[in-house]
């Protein structure tokens, strides 16, 4: 069986807005974004996991040692667990006030009252997420595999693009991170990051269609869409991460207070330029998909699953995967995806950071996916493990995310479902399993190129998904024509 975890990140505070991002993250709850913004700030002082240190310790991995300078090992997660206790005890020396706010708005968050709400290992958990984003991006990954066992064969690491929406940017350009995560997935592919078990990593490169909008107004030599493209064909990413929330629609911009109608119309363009290119070179995109984490009260809805579905009219042939499901069931946007994907083959779907901290939250959501394969058979084809690590991160018992996805969905719907909701689905959203898909051709000249002994079994010889289901919709064109050497699809 092949393990994927198809949203996941490691990326680090350099390379995103990190403290509007966690405001965001948080801004349903006021009192916890402030806790953790609190957290940050004491994180990342003396922050040293920078640009430059990653990408010579990524060199020197590549080259190997030359007796000038030494392969480092992983930083251990004895080291990360020892700093986390000495940052709690540090805090609750200096500003005990700050540990206090982070325990109550944290158990306001997950519904814990009394004294449950000051509990040191809540607060410790949250300490140690905000202490990830102070990780070497190669740490990351070897906390990672650790987390989840060194069970994934896959991970898809995305890159995120948020600042023009944040009003902010990162301390790395697009740029810098395209050439630093290349190197991040080629160290991957030759078994040579610390600490890293069998995994590899194959990453989205981050879109922001604001961001191409700003950028044309300059005439750049190089625009953001450019640099997609770039990515994509000679770094070696596999597919595209998108944020709608941060200020756009999939379909049908409309004027707003800083956006004309002229800039509307031509934000509709942009994306629709993104989703033809990504059709015509079998480039798939995640977006995220949850009715949360927007730059502004005013984005709500933005990423509405009927406007993807707009699109996804226009351009038959995309791969497009609607993270995180839709986000919470009473939301109504799992149940219009899982519609959806009954006429639109190219829709997929993840669970990432559907918590597992109690019995009764895993058993609400299983319910939930139940309904939803009942009605429509097609969601064992199309829903997919993601864990949305290290984001997870800050909910309780998210190291058992894995076990937990697996066990259930096993339980709920048969061996053959699981491994196709594990692997299966993802492979064939990124296209690993069509050989004669340009996503899987590309992927696979890239180990030729570099680690032609490497070269991984679920793109050489991808698993097999038996049952029926209604054929996958070639590539660029409308008819409902099976691909040949596409397998069949299992339903749950």
């Amino acid at each position: 069986m092949t393990t994927v975890d198809v949203h996941c990140h490691v990326f680090n505070a350099d390379d995103l807005p990190v403290y509007g991002f966690v405001q965001r993250v948080f801004l349903h709850n006021a009192g916890l974004g402030a806790a953790v913004a609190g957290l940050l700030d004491f994180a990342l002082q003396g922050f040293a996991a920078d640009h430059a240190h990653d990408l010579a310790r990524l060199d020197t991995l590549l080259v190997g040692a030359d007796g000038l300078e030494s392969v480092q090992p992983a930083v251990p997660r004895t080291a990360l667990d020892a700093q986390v206790e000495s940052a709690y005890a540090t805090l609750a020396a200096t500003n005990p006030d700050l540990l206090a706010q982070a325990g109550a708005a944290l158990a306001a968050e997950e519904g814990v009252v009394g004294q449950e709400s000051l509990r040191p290992g809540d607060v410790r958990r949250l300490l140690r997420f905000v202490t990830l984003f102070a990780r070497s991006r190669l740490d990351l990954v070897a906390d990672l595999v650790a987390d989840f066992q060194d069970e994934l064969d896959l991970a898809v690491p995305l890159l995120v693009d948020l600042g023009t929406g944040l009003g902010d940017s990162a301390v790395l350009t697009g740029r810098q991170q395209v050439v630093l995560f290349e190197k991040l997935s080629r160290a991957s592919m030759l078994g040579v990051l610390p600490d890293a078990g069998k995994v590899r990593l194959h990453p989205f490169v981050g879109f922001d269609p604001l961001r191409q909008l700003r950028a044309e107004r300059a005439e750049p030599i190089e625009t953001p869409l450019d640099l997609v493209k770039l990515a994509v064909r000679e770094y070696g990413f596999v597919g595209v991460k998108v944020y709608p929330p941060m200020g756009w629609r999939p379909t049908g911009n409309r004027p707003r207070p800083g956006l004309s109608e002229r800039e509307a119309k031509r934000l509709d363009d942009i994306v629709d330029a993104l989703a033809a290119w990504c059709v015509e070179e079998h480039v798939p995109i995640t977006a995220h998909s949850a009715d949360s984490i927007h730059a502004d009260e005013d984005y709500l809805g933005f990423g509405d699953p009927g406007e993807w579905v707009a699109l996804l009219d226009r351009h038959p042939g995309l791969h497009l995967n609607l993270g995180h499901f839709g986000g919470a069931a009473e939301a109504r946007w799992p149940h219009r995806i899982a519609e959806a994907m009954a006429t639109h083959p190219g829709l997929y779907a993840d669970v990432g950071n559907h918590g597992v901290g109690s019995p009764a939250e895993v058993d609400a959501y299983f319910a939930l996916l139940r309904e939803l394969s009942k009605a429509y058979p097609c969601l064992g084809q199309r829903l997919m493990y993601g864990s949305d690590w290290y984001m997870v991160a800050q909910q309780r018992g998210y190291d058992r995310f894995l076990d937990t996805y697996r066990s259930r969905y096993e339980a709920a719907f048969g061996p053959e479902a699981r491994d196709a909701f594990l692997g299966a689905n993802a492979l064939s959203f990124l296209g690993f399993d069509d050989p004669d898909n340009r996503n899987a051709t590309r992927l696979a000249e890239r180990y030729s190129r570099f680690a032609p002994e490497r070269m991984p079994s679920w793109l050489e010889h991808p698993p097999h998904r038996g049952g029926n289901d209604d054929p996958p919709r070639d590539r660029g064109s409308a008819p409902l024509d099976r691909q040949p050497g596409r397998a069949d699809r299992v339903r749950p």
